[in-house]
């Protein structure tokens, strides 16, 4: 549990953006990170159809 200045315990919020067609290994860490801090974080993994520029659609 994280502890803020004056013993506030609040559990701090973490997000991940799964765009899909992410590395094997990118999905693999953040599968490992979540599991290691599961008790300490509210966990968001979130994918949704989005649009965004890379280099490709430049």
């Amino acid at each position: 549990m994280i502890q803020a200045k004056g013993r506030i315990n609040k559990k701090i919020g973490v997000f991940h953006q799964d765009f899909e067609a992410q590395y094997t290994v990118t999905t693999e860490y953040i599968e490992r990170t979540f599991e290691r801090i599961k008790e300490e974080a509210e966990l968001y993994w979130v994918c949704l159809p989005m649009a965004t520029r890379t280099a490709l659609s430049s």
